[in-house]
Parts: structure tokens; sequence; C-alpha cells
């Protein structure tokens, strides 16, 4: 696992972002942005169950508010789908399952543990 320092967070999505270390402590505190970005992209429904339509998004993604230009020092905080469909390493997502998240005990997400992204890490050096 390579580990990088002195990389500037930055995030890009419209909620709060607490970041934990492995001791459980907050670390740092991201506010929401008011400029989150935001794909659009065409959901085509492929079938049905119950009733309830399951699809998948198809075609060119429409991106907005993307950071211009994107910096190779900085670490993005975006959406999933928006992480999986840029697949640069430095576009992340909070990861969402329980080994990601620390909930509260009304059960809503209180902070992540870790991130997820779509692209390689290539080192610079």
């Amino acid at each position: 696992m390579k580990d990088l320092t002195g990389m500037r967070w930055e995030n890009k999505t419209s909620h709060i972002i607490r970041i934990l270390n492995h001791s459980g402590e907050v670390v740092q505190e991201l506010p929401k942005s008011r400029y989150a970005v935001r794909v659009n992209q065409h959901f085509r429904h492929k079938l049905a169950v119950d009733g309830i339509p399951i699809g998948r998004f198809e075609g060119d993604p429409d991106y907005k508010n993307l950071p211009d230009p994107i910096r190779a020092d900085t670490i993005y905080i975006v959406s999933g789908i928006t992480a999986s469909l840029i697949r640069r390493w430095n576009f992340v997502a909070p990861r969402s399952d329980s080994n990601g998240l620390d909930r509260s005990l009304d059960m809503s997400v209180f902070a992540t543990k870790s991130f997820i992204t779509f692209g390689e890490y290539h080192d610079q050096t």
C-alpha cells in the first residue's frame, strides 16, 4: 500500500465529511461544498421485478462543477457514482459498507473510516 502525505483534501459533495483515524477519532471535518460535483447520465430501464424498475446508466456522462484544473496534489471527495465514472485515483467516495462507515446511535452516518477509488495510482517518481 502506497502511503501519500501532504495531499490536500477537498470535499466536492453536499454533505459534511468527517474522517476517522484508525483509533476512531475524527481527524478532519470537511465542510460541504457550495458547488458539489454533479453527474447526469441517461437511466435506461432494463427490467422490472415486482413492478420495481431495474436499469443502468448509459451514454456519456455530463459533469457539473468539476474542478478546473484538476490538481495532482488534491484528493477530491465525490459521490460513488461520480467516482466510478471519472475513474481517476484522486477522485474518491466514502466507503459505504459497515467497515467504511461510522454510524450514530440512530444509524445515521457520522463519519467515514476509508474511501474507495475507481482509478489506478501511478507513482509520479
